[in-house]
C-alpha cells in the first residue's frame, strides 16, 4: 500500500522531443490504446469493446535507465513530469466536455507465471461479460 506522499510526488514520462514540443504547444495529453503498444501482454485481451480503452504510462522513479532506454530511441528523449493530482485534473477537464470515463491506476508487476494465470482468469470472465472500465481495474 502506498503512503499519501508516494500518491503525491512527481510523475515521469520519456517522450521524444518532438512529442514534448506538442504536449506543450497544444496543452494536450495523447492516450494510446493499449493493442498499439510494444508489449505483448498488454495486446493479450482480445475484445472489440477493449478498442475503447485509452492509456499512458507514467513513472514514479525520476531517473531510470530501463525508461530512458525504451523510450528514447538514439537518445532523443525528454523527461517530463507531473503530479497525479494535476493529471487527474487535467482527465477531469478533458472529460467534462467529452463524457469520458477514467482512471488513474497503479500497475502490479507481476512474474511471468502469476500474469499468465490472472490473464486466463480474466479472458474467461470477459468471455462472459466485457466492459471497458471492468478491463481496467481488473487488468492492471
Amino acid at each position: 500500500m502506498q503512503s499519501s506522499a508516494q500518491k503525491t510526488g512527481n510523475l515521469y514520462r520519456i517522450v521524444s522531443f518532438d512529442r514534448a514540443a506538442e504536449i506543450i504547444t497544444g496543452k494536450k495529453l495523447n492516450f494510446a490504446s493499449p493493442s498499439s503498444w510494444d508489449d505483448p501482454f498488454e495486446r493479450a485481451l482480445k475484445n472489440s469493446a477493449a478498442q475503447a480503452i485509452f492509456a499512458q504510462c507514467w513513472c514514479r522513479k525520476a531517473v531510470s535507465d530501463a525508461m530512458w532506454r525504451i523510450y528514447s530511441p538514439h537518445c532523443l528523449g525528454v523527461r517530463i513530469a507531473t503530479t497525479r493530482q494535476r493529471l487527474q485534473q487535467a482527465i477531469v477537464a478533458a472529460g467534462n466536455t467529452r463524457k469520458l470515463s477514467y482512471s488513474i491506476l497503479d500497475v502490479d508487476y507481476l512474474k511471468q507465471e502469476e500474469l499468465t494465470r490472472r490473464l486466463e482468469t480474466i479472458r474467461q470472465e470477459f468471455k462472459k461479460q466485457f466492459s471497458p472500465p471492468t478491463a481496467m481495474n481488473r487488468y492492471l
